[in-house]
């Protein structure tokens, strides 16, 4: 199977700059077959003034009401894509790590997958232990709501810092080596998906130390049969590069290992 195919991180809402057609065309034209739209949640939480000078600001259009109605504008728009599509079209939301759990059931209902945004926090906790409390918060969210619980760009933390030239505290390490296999142990147990990242990951694979510090945690989940959740996190251009066959191939990742949405149900 071309995971080519696969991309289920696509922004394509209020940050959207052209309309959802030509978006779509966009994702299309790149052979996508099944993908997953979604949008930040924090974006309609604002106030009405908020809103308006945040698209102002960002000079995007005002393609959605605020608040819960331009969410539920936005799902009806992504639902009708997947009716008039050849291709397996999902619908999530991102939410940020310290909003979990109280995240809005109104907002939850009807979607098909929610994703915990792991971000570049300065946290001085072993990252595992951070990771496995944001991943546990997650994992009640979406089993409560029987949707597919994803952790989004969790191993970026460290390689972000070092391409902007400076380690944070904890060093360049993933996850702790004498913590991975309680680590791999207690994310099998949660049941939730890893994601990989091409708009992060990507960036990294030109840095050894990065293959080098990444193969194990994966191999470790692996061996547990944790899936893996495929995205491009694309935000700009639905034409941008997109080559998850290099990346998975380079973190030992097969079509076995990946959460395929063309032969599961969204509820697996």
């Amino acid at each position: 199977m071309d995971l080519n195919n696969i991309d289920l991180h696509v922004h394509a809402g209020i940050e959207r700059s052209i309309p959802m057609d030509a978006w779509m065309d966009g994702l299309i034209r790149r052979k996508g077959k099944a993908l997953g739209l979604l949008d930040h949640y924090e974006l309609y939480l604002k106030s009405d003034e908020k809103y308006a000078t945040y698209l102002e600001e960002k000079g995007f259009p005002r393609w959605y009401s605020n608040g819960l109605t331009g969410f539920r504008e936005f799902c009806r728009e992504v639902r009708h894509q997947g009716t008039i599509r050849d291709a397996r079209v999902l619908l999530g939301m991102e939410v940020y790590h310290g909003d979990f759990p109280d995240v809005r059931p109104d907002f939850l209902d009807g979607l098909d997958f929610v994703g915990c945004h792991i971000s570049k926090t300065e946290s001085f906790e072993p990252w595992s232990d951070f990771l496995l409390h944001a991943a546990t918060k997650l994992s009640q969210t979406a089993h409560e709501y029987g949707l597919v619980g994803v952790l989004f760009h969790p191993f970026d933390h460290s390689f972000w810092f070092h391409r902007q030239g400076s380690t944070p505290a904890r060093g360049l390490t993933m996850v702790e080596p004498d913590k991975l296999d309680e680590f791999a142990d207690k994310m099998a147990s949660l049941d939730i998906c890893i994601e990989i990242n091409w708009g992060s990951d990507s960036k990294n694979l030109d840095q050894p130390v990065f293959l080098q510090e990444y193969l194990p945690v994966m191999e470790a989940l692996k061996e547990r049969q944790v899936r893996f959740w495929l995205g491009s996190d694309v935000h700009h251009s639905p034409d941008d590069p997109y080559d998850m066959n290099r990346l998975c191939s380079s973190l030992g990742i097969s079509v076995e290992d990946v959460w395929n949405p063309m032969t599961q149900k969204s509820s697996d």
